[in-house]
C-alpha cells in the first residue's frame, strides 16, 4: 500500500514496485479518485485519509499489505494555516499510519509479536537537520529543523522510531534529500525553469524572474531514490536511512544548463526577482549515505546534467504534445 500515489516520488514506487512483481494498492481519498493518473491495472485503489485513523483501518484491513509506504506530505507552508496542515499531514499523520497498523496487527509493548507483520515505510526529510552542525549529514545528525515543515516531519521520523522500539514493528525511515524528476509539480523551481526555458525557446515568452539562485541543494532523482525504499523496507532489521547524491548545485547551475540544453545564454533571459536570499550561509544540506551505500548497495544513477537534460526533454514532449 502507497500514500502519497499523486506525487512524483508515488508514480514511481508504484513503476517499480509493479515491475518486482507486486499488487500495488494506492490509498486515495474518494474525492480525488477521478484525477488518479493510473489505469486500473496499474493500481488498486482503496479509499482512506491519513487523518483519519478509522479509514485507515479499514484499508489496512481490505489490502491485507506486506509493505506500507508513506509518501503522503503536505509541501512547506507559506502562511500559518498551510503550516497547521503540515504538522497535521507531516506530523500526526505518520502517528495515525503507525498506530492503524498496529492495531490491524494485533501488536502491543508487552506481548507476543504475531509473524507476518506489515512493513512500513516513512519518508522522512533533511529538512530535519535545519541549519546543521555538520557536513555531510548522516543518521547520527541532531535534528534541528527550522521551520513548521522540518518540524512536523522531525515529529514523523520520530514516531516511527518511538514505534519500531516500543513495539517492535519494522518500521523503517529514509531521510530524503532534495530530489527532482519531470513529474514534479509544475510550480516547483527545477520544473518550472525547465518549462519556461522550453517556451522561450519557442518564442513563447522572452524573459522570466528567478529569485536567489545561489542557493545550493541536492538534485537527486526521485525515482533512484525510490529504490532506495524499497529496499530499506525489505531489510531483516528495521533502520533508518540517508538517502541522496552527496553532491550540491547551484539553482544557477540548473538555469545555465536548462537554457544551454535549448541553445540559449540564460543571462539573457533571466532576471532578478525582488526578495531576501534564502541561502543560510552555513553549512550545506549535503548527504552521506554510507550507510545506503555499504548495506543496501545503493547509489544514484542520474546525474546532475542528465537531470537537468531529461526534465527539458519531457518539457518538450509536453509542449509538442499539446499542439499536436
Amino acid at each position: 500500500m502507497v500514500t502519497g500515489v499523486t506525487g512524483q516520488d508515488g508514480r514511481y514506487l508504484v513503476d517499480h514496485l509493479r515491475r518486482s512483481g507486486y499488487d500495488v494498492y494506492g490509498l486515495v481519498h474518494r474525492t480525488a479518485a477521478e484525477s488518479l493518473l493510473f489505469e486500473e491495472s496499474e493500481l488498486i485503489r482503496c479509499y482512506g485519509n491519513i487523518l483519519d485513523q478509522v479509514s485507515l483501518i479499514r484499508a489496512l484491513d481490505a489490502a491485507q499489505p506486506d509493505e506500507v509506504y508513506n509518501l503522503a506530505a503536505a509541501e512547506p507552508p507559506s502562511v500559518p494555516l498551510e503550516a497547521e496542515l503540515a504538522m497535521r499531514v507531516n506530523g500526526l499523520g505518520v502517528l495515525q499510519i503507525l498506530e492503524a497498523v498496529r492495531i490491524v496487527n494485533g501488536l502491543s509493548a508487552s506481548g507476543a509479536k504475531p509473524s507476518g507483520q506489515t512493513r512500513i515505510f516513512q519518508a522522512s526529510s533533511a529538512a530535519m537537520f535545519g541549519r546543521p552542525d555538520k557536513e555531510p549529514q548522516d543518521e547520527s545528525t541532531k535534528l534541528a529543523p527550522v521551520d513548521p515543515f522540518g518540524s512536523a516531519k522531525a515529529y514523523g521520523h520520530m514516531m516511527t522510531r518511538t514505534y519500531r522500539h516500543k513495539y517492535g514493528m519494522h518500521a523503517s525511515a529514509g531521510i530524503m534529500f532534495n530530489h527532482e524528476s519531470p513529474r514534479r509539480k509544475p510550480h516547483h523551481f527545477a520544473r518550472h525553469v525547465a518549462a519556461v526555458a522550453v517556451m522561450i525557446s519557442r518564442g513563447a515568452r522572452r524573459h522570466v524572474s528567478l529569485g536567489d539562485l545561489d542557493r545550493r541543494v541536492e538534485w537527486g532523482f526521485s525515482a533512484d531514490h525510490m529504490r532506495a525504499a524499497h529496499a530499506i523496507i525489505g531489510q531483516p532489521e528495521a533502520g533508518d536511512y540517508v538517502v541522496g547524491v552527496g553532491e550540491t548545485h547551484s539553482y544557477r547551475e540548473f538555469v545555465e544548463l536548462a537554457f544551454a540544453h535549448v541553445g540559449l545564454n540564460w543571462e539573457e533571459h533571466v532576471r532578478p526577482a525582488p526578495g531576501p536570499p534564502t541561502s543560510s550561509g552555513g553549512k550545506e544540506l549535503r548527504a552521506d549515505a554510507t550507510k545506503a551505500l555499504t548495506r543496501l548497495g545503493w547509489r544514484h544513477s542520474t546525474s546532475f546534467e542528465e537531470l537537468v537534460m531529461s526534465m527539458v526533454e519531457a518539457e518538450r514532449a509536453r509542449v509538442s504534445a499539446s499542439t499536436t
